[in-house]
């Protein structure tokens, strides 16, 4: 009977008995699951065959009950079902159908729950699918549902962190929403979403966002067709990252994509997208410009364009008009912004289209406008403007405006619209016969066409003739349409006669005029009458056998035709009749028929300050709910006021979409400050103070205000307010970043009053280096005693709790020194004194009003110690109603098994997670990662409640440690974050059960510098657990005097970490190689404590460890040290001879034993060292997990030196056959350098090497061995030719195509008329100067041979025509000088070179900034789809396992850089469609460069690879140098980077100062003749008083300018300091000289600092005759200015002393 109820045809009963199965199933399983199993199979027939979206719901809804109900059932068959929901999901968005796909979205989260780990093949697919309905919904339902699918979708099968990782935008959208969210439970879903996906990494998330921004700042280059200028334009905004997901509508054919950003948002949720390219513009863009305005607008808009779904479709029509209003107000300034705007306004005209009446209206009449505007500049858009037009042309709503549109073309293409109105003329003729009033329109617009109606006249006319007549049996509203049409056809009939030849139409035109005189209305008459005027005038004497027909007729009616009388009488008289437009046929032109398109543009308007001051008064403001009217009220009202024409087009958009006036806010406010006057400005300005002071004032109004001044102070119209009161009022907004920038701005005027609040600021910034600095600043400079506190601020724990204890000896009852004291532990994580400190401090008497924050501590401590009775007892006394509160409370609730109130707590938590992440999102991500990370233990206490329940088996138990793992793996690697998320998961797994994230935690806290904290840990992992509960244990470090025993029964992997954090304690070092030797001895001996087993591959990791203490332990080596250090390292290969680290280790042992006896001369014990090095390295890079650079840089060392010997030989030729071919690909260059090597052997193995890597990799070898084989070195050039044509057999065209590719751009770097000017210049010093008459000849011969070998290019025979005359003239006297000695030969042959010369360089110096390949190398502009990858991008992909793209073509254009050696910026045009620009040097060997390249990326390595400085991320910004010759080359051009002289020059022309100000200043003091001769004292003083009249803050108002918020302007600053510092160090390790401000760059979206042109090295510079430098690296007065106010002592010094000990620490 129920399973006859289960086929009811009624859903309800059908649901109701599935959830009976269920439980019955429990009971009986045998019986009921057959049953349920056809049942379910059954619906998946429905879903995949059936019809009907009813049904489908329906059967997706049992689908989920049945998935709830019996999971184990469903499980073999998730595949089948998930991929049957997914193609419903997958189908087009239908009326009715966003039920069944919301249903389909929530029963695919079922199966997640059920499939596990087997959905993480579908993850891909699925994810943009609910992410869109997350994103773009038009109801709660829809958005809940998808809010749970995703949620289920990550905690099921473990996908955390990198969602956050692929989809860079989703973070900023889930916190936007938490942020907006008004429904409280819709924050506490967001929360959990937020808690599953885990808590990123700030720092990685930050690189992965300015990753996007590159991707997308490419994209929209590949949108836009052409570059974004280079020019120099500081950043005024973020360029936003998109995530782009397909639409539901389009996921079968993926036409439109949907981006997704966070930054702003409409009603319901929905976000919309930004315009990076319109980011990109805005970049440094000040008020001032008349662009400003119109981008900022055009900006917001796009973002509407770009999503027209959901609530926001409603919103296109107003926003269309609005861009429309921008564009006329910007006239053809708009041009620019056209390619950007059409795609999506087409693309709305799609979607919203049906739904929206008069859209389509709308956007055709725009259309028309931007044609009529902007004429000529759409013709790139007609092709597209002709498809639409033919799509929508049967539309009787769009065909009037299509046919205008047709008008506009018309006029923009002139001679070439024939062609165009081709396609249109059937439709045309089709809607003129229908004789409706559309065809009124067809004949105004025929009257337009004018003359490009002469190939269609045959067609027209006779159409125009049979339509001016009426037909009699039309009557009523049809007989008055064709009477409004006869006439217009008459009209346009008399405008074609004036302009075509209808003479051959005469006979039915005459016809039809007598019949209409006869029968026709009066205006008909009139019209007529008027028509066959111009027409017999037009016609002239051919005219006169039709007057004896008309002048009857005519005679007849009684009307004046004295016109026609005048015209017939000058036909009888035989005189021709001037040609003449009536008047009625004047004003038939585009301008009058379409007056609607050439409205006047929106002009400036009025601000009525009156007004304003009004609606910023702020005293009826006393409500949250005030507040927020009021500034609603100020930001529609300031749009209203605006003069912006572009502002002020925004307002209605704004009235019924309120975020659009938050979004103009700031360029509203500025636009009207300027127009008011002051009495306005002051009234406004206090209603700002009184706003700001008020003491009911929200926080998010207050943001609101504190970025208006900052947006303000960055126009440089700084509002006058109290710069105190900002500092306080950022405090107290958690805006840290703000803060920071007006304290510091403070601080320049009262800096002893604003040490504690930077100090302040920067500890709750994390900036604690910058912090020191100031300290070291204030007592320096300010004599400044140090407060206790302040210590605390710079995190130094160890000397603070020094500090406190000494002063608590002598005060015993201050508790605010015992709050220090548990401040201190509870940051050094020494829990067991802060546990006893607390117990101290609740037994005090005087405790009582300290109770609350002695209770944090003790809860803390209990945590971490698992003290839970002491937790227990101390959790109530902590503050209720906080997410901390109600934290602590649900891990008690936990630890007693009560998990209902347990989830309760969990619940609040996350309501006061949203809450606190509201007020600290005003900052950034960084700033609200504590929160963040407490929102995922708030997940992981819900997954501890499922680990203890009966909720998970095994399996799903494994899941959750993996899920664990994961997020781990991916948030910050803090000791903190580690340590609290460690400390709530050891509810469930013990750490000494499960030690490997506790160990792995451990190491951390070493790498942080804190050896007694982790050696805490570790002995915690080796301790037994009634120790740690009784109290016994103590937990302190033990010094030599007392070493902690290792425990027999221990984990080997925590003694052995153990053992590394005793090292890593200086006084510990020598008990800790002690130690480890035991217990390697042990290893040998094989007598290990009962029951302890050790790996091999620990073991192995234990002799290597032994060996490098041992030789850390011995300041030099002797022979001795060197026996046993080699003998451990054999032990770990004997232990793992698969270990790749052993066979290092043993190679470096070996080989500096061998450097060991080199240096001492002893050749029998060098011999004895040798192979093993050789053999050590060739194994150590053959097992190698990834690129091992140094080990096979020394290889190759050691095989050039001695590849001699035959032992060495034969271990390189088998070394060859294991290493891989790819690990030779990043030493190419060390290669091919010693492809002359004069050892035979060496070489052939060499030849060898690169003809197998040639058959491999032949791209990473085409441009190496080109240069080589046109080496001026014979050898070098053979073995180079060699190589080449052992690859032309399999990469024939390769190599021919890199061959004609590297000898374009050779000539195109250096043409003939710049070798010219060279060689002359340098010939002429070796003659006049120097008198080196054969060095001179030798230069000219070059040069001339060089011209007789024949031009091949435009250019060359051009040059040839103007100067081959007088350089072979002059040549001849050259020669003839060499023979006959006379100088008067010699002097002839120099006036012509000087000739020459003079012309050659007014030409360089006055058109010389762009080049066109079709004139200096046609063979390098007709390279297309080449086979050869893109230079210096194949090894970069192939990395990354990528394709990389291959040279589709070249710009045609080369811009020449306006430098001393006048570089090209040359552009390839890749096959992905990509524009990949290079810097194409001439005069300058590159191959140093390169090498330097090399050098930069094993720094990288070595900073990424050091404790400290990987906690700062330092590194250095590579790019590809590519030699083409000694002479020339390619370097990769670096995207959004402008040099420091260019953003200077920049900066400074827009301020109005001049270029050299500080030069100009130094001039005015002494003139530069005199300057020179003054004594080095003397120069000293000049240059001083230059820098006391100049700010030398250029750079550091460029960074801030260049910057949208605090927050970026902060990020590059730190980018900048730390970068500049690293590259000072290694600067001065290199030799680096020529550091001037045109080879230091600054990338404009991270601010980190970039070098080029790496020529002179060594210290080539100090050591130049002339103008030596004698500085080790630049740090001017501006550099040091730019970073925080305690200039080079903060962050710089702290850096440049972290690079240079990781340089002494690897300095072997």
């Amino acid at each position: 009977m129920l399973f006859l109820l289960s086929t009811d045809s009624y859903n309800p009963i059908q649901e109701l008995m599935i959830k009976l199965f269920g439980r019955l199933a429990i009971l009986n399983p045998a019986y009921v699951y057959p049953a349920l199993r056809q049942n379910m199979l059954d619906m998946i027939k429905v879903l995949q065959m059936g019809s009907g979206e009813m049904f489908h719901e329906s059967a997706v809804r049992r689908f989920g009950l049945l998935i709830r109900a019996l999971p184990p059932l469903v499980k073999p068959y998730s595949h089948s079902i998930v991929k049957t929901l997914m193609t419903r999901v997958k189908e087009p968005e239908t009326l009715g159908s966003s039920r069944l796909k919301s249903a389909c979205i929530e029963a695919l989260g079922n199966v997640s729950v059920v499939a596990g780990e087997d959905m993480r093949q579908y993850i891909d697919e699925l994810l943009p699918i609910v992410l869109h309905n997350f994103q773009d919904q038009h109801s709660s339902h829809t958005k809940f549902v998808a809010l749970g699918t995703l949620d289920k979708l990550f905690s099921r099968t473990g996908y955390v962190i990198d969602p956050l990782i692929k989809y860079p935008k989703l973070l900023d959208m889930i916190l936007s929403k938490v942020k907006r969210a008004t429904n409280p439970s819709l924050q506490v879903k967001l929360v959990k979403l937020l808690g599953t996906i885990g808590a990123i990494d700030p720092h990685r998330y930050k690189m992965l966002q300015l990753a996007q921004m590159e991707i997308d700042a490419l994209e929209q280059k590949k949108v836009a067709g052409s570059s974004i200028d280079d020019s120099v334009v500081p950043d005024a905004s973020h360029s936003l990252s998109v995530l782009s997901s397909s639409h539901p509508n389009n996921l079968a054919n993926k036409k439109q994509p949907v981006q997704l950003d966070s930054t702003f948002e409409a009603p319901g949720g929905v976000e919309l997208t930004s315009d990076s390219y319109f980011k990109e513009l805005l970049r440094g863009m000040s008020p001032q410009s008349p662009d400003f305005y119109p981008l900022v607008a055009l900006e917001l808009l796009m973002r509407f364009l770009k999503n027209p779904y959901g609530s926001l479709a409603n919103l296109q029509m107003p926003v269309i008009q609005a861009v429309m209003t921008i564009f006329k107000s910007m006239g053809l300034g708009c041009v620019h912004y056209l390619k950007h705007f059409l795609p999506p306004i087409i693309h709305v005209m799609e979607v919203c289209g049906p739904s929206l009446p008069g859209l389509r209206e709308l956007i055709f009449r725009q259309l028309c406008i931007i044609v009529s505007i902007l004429q000529h500049f759409t013709r790139d858009y007609l092709d597209e403007f002709a498809n639409l037009m033919e799509e929508y042309w049967s539309d009787d709503n769009l065909v009037e405006q299509i046919l205008v549109l047709l008008e506009e073309v018309c006029i923009v293409l002139g001679d070439e619209f024939p062609s165009f109105l081709a396609r249109f003329m059937p439709k045309i003729l089709a809607l003129l016969a229908r004789r409706t009033s559309h065809s009124l329109r067809v004949c105004k617009s025929f009257r337009i066409f004018g003359t490009h109606l002469d190939a269609h006249l045959n067609l027209v006319v006779p159409l125009l003739i049979d339509i001016s007549v009426v037909p009699a049996s039309m009557y009523g509203a049809e007989a008055e349409v064709a009477k409004d049409l006869s006439h217009q056809a008459l009209i346009t009939l008399g405008r074609m006669s004036y302009l075509h030849d209808l003479s051959r139409y005469a006979v039915p035109l005459f016809h039809t005029f007598v019949s209409l005189f006869a029968g026709g209305p009066s205006r008909t008459v009139n019209i007529t009458l008027e028509v066959a005027s111009q027409f017999l005038a037009n016609l002239g004497p051919r005219s006169a056998i039709f007057l004896p027909m008309i002048r009857p007729a005519v005679a007849k009616i009684q009307f004046d035709s004295s016109h026609l009388s005048a015209i017939r009488r000058q036909i009888l008289a035989g005189e021709v009749p001037s040609p003449e437009v009536p008047k009625i046929h004047k004003l038939s032109s585009s301008q009058m028929e379409n007056s609607e398109l050439n409205a006047s543009h929106p002009q400036a308007g009025k601000t009525n300050g009156l007004v304003l001051s009004v609606v910023w008064d702020t005293a009826r403001c006393f409500t949250d709910d005030d507040w927020a009217e009021w500034i609603r009220r100020i930001s529609i009202t300031m749009l209203q006021e605006s003069p912006s024409p572009s502002l002020r087009c925004c307002t209605s958009l704004a009235m019924s979409h309120y975020p659009v006036a938050k979004e103009l806010f700031n360029a509203a406010f500025v636009s009207c400050w300027e127009t008011l006057n002051v009495d306005i400005l002051e009234k406004i300005v206090a209603s700002l103070e009184n706003a700001l002071s008020s003491t009911t004032i929200t926080v998010d109004i207050l943001h609101v205000l504190l970025n208006l001044a900052e947006f303000m102070e960055r126009s440089e119209r700084a509002l006058p307010l109290n710069i105190a009161n900002l500092g306080r009022l950022a405090l107290k907004c958690f805006a840290y970043a703000k803060a920071l920038h007006v304290k510091e701005v403070e601080f320049k005027t009262n800096p002893l009053g604003t040490v504690d609040d930077l100090l302040t600021i920067y500890d709750h910034l994390g900036e604690h280096e910058s912090a020191r600095g100031l300290l070291q600043f204030a007592k320096r400079n300010l004599k400044m005693e140090m407060n206790l506190v302040w210590y605390e601020k710079l995190q130094q724990w160890t000397h603070v709790i020094k500090l406190y204890e000494e002063k608590q000896a002598n005060d015993k009852e201050n508790f605010e020194l015992l709050l220090g004291r548990m401040r201190c532990l509870s940051h050094l994580g020494n829990w067991v004194e802060l546990s006893q400190l607390t117990e101290h401090a609740t037994s005090m008497p005087s405790h009582a009003p300290y109770k609350q924050q002695i209770a944090d501590f003790t809860v803390e401590a209990a945590l971490n110690l698992g003290r839970w009775e002491v937790f227990r007892a101390a959790v109530p006394l902590v503050e209720a109603g906080t997410l901390r509160g109600a934290f602590y409370r649900a891990i008690d609730a936990i630890r007693g098994a009560e998990y209902e109130v347990a989830s309760k707590q969990i619940h609040d938590a996350r309501a006061f997670a949203a809450t606190d992440l509201n007020t600290l999102l005003g900052g950034s991500y960084d700033r609200a990662y504590p929160v963040v990370v407490k929102i995922q233990q708030l997940s992981e206490l819900e997954e501890i409640i499922a680990y203890k329940t009966n909720q998970a088996d095994d399996e799903r138990k494994r899941l959750i440690e993996k899920l664990w793992t994961r997020r781990l793996q991916g948030v910050k690697r803090s000791v903190d974050v580690w340590q609290s998320i460690l400390a709530v998961r050891a509810l469930v797994l013990d750490p000494r059960v499960e030690p490997a994230m506790w160990i792995k935690f451990a190491n951390l806290v070493r790498h942080n510098l804190r050896p007694r904290r982790s050696a805490a840990i570790l002995k915690i992992l080796m301790t037994d657990p009634s120790e740690i509960e009784s109290g016994a244990f103590s937990g302190k470090f033990s010094t030599r005097s007392g070493v902690f025993l290792l425990p027999p029964r221990a984990n080997p992997l925590v003694k052995y970490t153990y053992l590394k954090t005793l090292w890593a304690h200086q006084d510990s070092r020598l008990e800790a190689f002690n130690q480890l030797s035991v217990w390697v001895t042990q290893f040998k001996a094989k007598s290990l404590n009962k029951g302890e087993v050790v790996a091999p591959d620990l073991q192995a990791r234990c002799h290597v460890k032994l060996a490098q203490w041992q030789l850390s332990l011995h300041d030099e080596l002797d022979q001795k040290v060197i026996g046993n250090v080699i003998e451990h390292c054999q032990a770990a290969l004997d232990a793992n001879s698969e270990w790749h680290s052993a066979w290092h280790f043993w190679a470096i042992v070996n080989y500096q034993a061998l450097n060991y006896h080199v240096n001492n001369g002893d050749s029998p014990h060098m011999t004895r060292h040798l192979l093993p090095a050789v053999t050590g390295f060739i194994r150590s890079i053959a097992l190698a997990p990834s690129e091992n650079l140094q080990d096979t840089l020394r290889l190759l060392t050691l095989w050039f030196t001695y590849g001699f010997r035959k032992e060495i030989e034969t271990a390189v030729k088998e070394g060859h056959d294991i290493i891989n071919l790819d690990t030779w690909l990043a030493v190419i260059p060390q290669i091919t350098a010693r492809l002359n090597i004069p050892i035979r052997a060496v070489r052939a193995g060499i030849l060898s090497l690169l003809t197998n890597v040639g058959k491999k990799h032949p791209q990473s070898l085409v441009f190496p061995l080109t240069v080589a084989s046109n080496s001026e070195i014979p050898l070098r050039a053979q073995v180079g030719k060699e190589v080449l044509d052992s690859m032309r057999q399999d990469s024939g065209r390769l190599i021919s195509e890199a061959t004609v590719v590297s000898e374009e751009l050779i000539r195109v770097a250096i043409l003939w008329k710049e070798k010219w000017f060279k060689g002359l210049e340098e010939a002429s010093k070796l003659y006049h100067l120097e008198k080196k008459v054969d060095a001179m000849m030798t230069v000219l011969k070059d040069l001339n041979d060089m011209v007789h070998k024949g031009p091949e290019t435009q250019h060359e025979k051009a040059f040839l025509k103007a100067f081959g005359r007088d350089l072979e003239k002059a040549w001849d006297c050259c020669q003839q000088y060499m023979k006959t000695k006379k100088d008067s030969t010699m002097n002839l042959a120099w006036d012509l070179y000087a000739h020459v010369f003079r012309i050659i360089k007014k030409h360089l110096e006055q058109d010389f900034d762009k080049l066109h390949l079709s004139t200096i190398s046609h063979n390098l502009l007709a390279q297309h789809s080449l086979a050869l990858n893109i230079p210096g991008r194949y090894h970069r992909f192939y990395r990354h396992n990528k394709i990389c793209p291959t040279i589709h073509s070249f710009a045609p254009v080369v811009k020449v850089i306006p430098s001393k050696q006048q570089p090209r910026k040359i552009v390839i045009i890749g096959s992905d469609g990509n524009e990949y620009p290079f810097l194409l040097k001439g005069h300058e060997d590159l191959r140093q460069d390169e090498r330097v390249m090399q050098l930069f990326r094993l720094v990288n390595k070595l900073l990424d690879k050091d404790d400290i400085t990987s906690k700062h991320h330092l590194t250095i910004q590579r790019f590809s140098a590519i030699p083409l010759s000694p002479w020339s080359g390619l370097i990769e051009w670096l995207p959004n980077s402008d040099t420091i002289h260019e953003l200077l020059k920049f900066y400074r022309k827009t301020h109005k100062i001049p270029l050299e100000a500080e030069s100009t200043y130094m001039q005015r003091y002494c003139a530069s003749k005199e300057y020179y001769k003054l004594a080095v004292i003397q120069k000293l003083e000049v240059f001083e008083y230059g820098l006391k009249n100049t700010p030398g803050d250029d750079l550091e108002k460029i960074l801030w300018l260049n910057s949208s918020s605090s927050e970026q302007w902060l990020d590059k600053r730190t980018n900048y300091t730390r970068s500049h510092a690293v590259m000072c160090m290694v600067g001065y390790i290199l030799g680096l000289g020529d550091r001037h401000p045109n080879n230091l760059m600054i990338n404009r979206n991270s601010g980190m600092v970039i070098h080029i042109d790496f020529g002179d090295c060594f210290e080539v510079a100090m050591t130049r005759e002339k103008f030596a430098e004698k500085v080790p690296f630049r740090l001017t007065r501006m550099l040091s200015k730019s970073m925080e106010v305690a200039g080079i002592d903060g962050v710089f010094r702290a850096t440049c002393e972290g690079v240079i000990r990781v340089f002494r620490d690897n300095r072997r």
